[in-house]
């Protein structure tokens, strides 16, 4: 008789612990809906694949709707972090900011998404603008005695020319030689306007072995023309390349 009782409020447990269970989980999915579905946004600081000197730049934050967004940029001169962009809750999963860096360099900024800590993140901002190219004759009538009292536009103060440093006036004087001065004189005009151009911005990357070469044709006096030819049509060629508007023309001896 004691087991028949005992059996029964065993039965009578078993019922009511398979009842509770089903309204706990009633419970849990009605505290689940008032909460909200948890977000799958895989949170991201987004930079632009170039940024240019000069040019307005868009960052992007990816993250969950009503995160905490922060974004700041070092100041080396002052040495502090200066807040670029703030959002306490964010709008959307995607938010943008826009940034402009007015010289080429590298930046370091600093991110934070929610809770945690910053991301520190280096910026690389390049100079996008390809600067035009002046030939022999434009560095000759624009150094510090123009002929027609035109402006110095000489990016430098000297140059380095195959172990021999060249002032300004040396520079314009080796330019306005006139007559026949040869052709290794000729090429070493040519090879002055290329370096004043890499000085005034231009990318010399693709002269760099030819500006060798004639650096080591000087260096040794080479006296082989079709050698010299040769390397001063490459330079040449690399001031005419891309042109600027207000170039000059220059007679070649």
């Amino acid at each position: 008789m004691k087991k028949l009782i005992y059996l029964t409020f065993l039965a009578i447990g078993m019922t009511g612990c398979s009842v509770e269970s089903l309204d706990s989980t009633d419970n849990l999915v009605t505290a689940d809906m008032r909460a909200g579905v948890k977000s799958n946004v895989v949170e991201s600081f987004n930079v632009p694949e170039l940024i240019c000197a000069g040019e307005e730049a868009t960052f992007s934050i990816t993250a969950a709707i009503k995160t905490n967004l922060q974004v700041q940029e070092y100041y080396p001169a002052t040495e502090e972090w200066v807040q670029i962009f703030q959002a306490g809750q964010s709008a959307s999963e995607n938010e943008s900011f826009t940034r402009t860096w007015n010289e080429p360099g590298s930046y370091l900024l600093k991110y934070k998404i929610g809770g945690g800590g910053f991301t520190e993140i280096w910026i690389e901002v390049e100079n996008c603008q390809q600067t035009c190219t002046y030939g022999m004759g434009y560095w000759r009538n624009h150094g510090p005695n123009s002929p027609g009292g035109q402006e110095n536009m000489y990016p430098v103060g000297s140059l380095e020319i195959a172990g021999t440093s060249y002032s300004q006036v040396e520079l314009e004087e080796i330019l306005k030689a006139s007559g026949n001065v040869g052709r290794l004189a000729l090429m070493k005009k040519h090879l002055i306007a290329v370096l004043l151009n890499i000085a005034n911005g231009v990318d010399g990357t693709s002269i760099l072995s030819t500006i060798e070469d004639a650096e080591n044709a000087i260096s040794e006096n080479i006296s082989d023309n079709n050698q010299i030819n040769a390397i001063k049509d490459l330079l040449e060629s690399f001031n005419k390349e891309n042109a600027c508007e207000d170039d000059e023309e220059y007679e070649e001896e």
